[in-house]
């Protein structure tokens, strides 16, 4: 019995996360360990790419509209 985990709820979220998220690799035809390591490196590259957007958006509006500066960090940082 853990201390910080007394009626194991964390324990039993986190098993039915984890029966979740293996029950979406197994409807999405995820079979063998190198096409999840293909999913994750593809999810790696959009985010990455996503992330380089909303950052040259930023720098792109406080360059070009210095007034909105401000804003525009702010919900940089809210949406990343």
């Amino acid at each position: 019995m853990k201390l910080d985990d007394l009626f194991n709820r964390n324990s039993r979220r986190q098993q039915k996360e984890y029966e979740a998220f293996r029950e979406s690799l197994k409807s999405s035809s995820i079979s063998s360990p190198a096409e999840t390591k293909a999913l994750l490196n593809n999810l790696r590259i959009r985010t990455q790419i996503f992330v380089t957007l909303v950052v040259a958006i930023a720098i792109f509006i406080s360059f070009f509209m210095p007034e909105l500066k401000g804003i525009s960090i702010v919900f940089t940082v809210l949406f990343l």
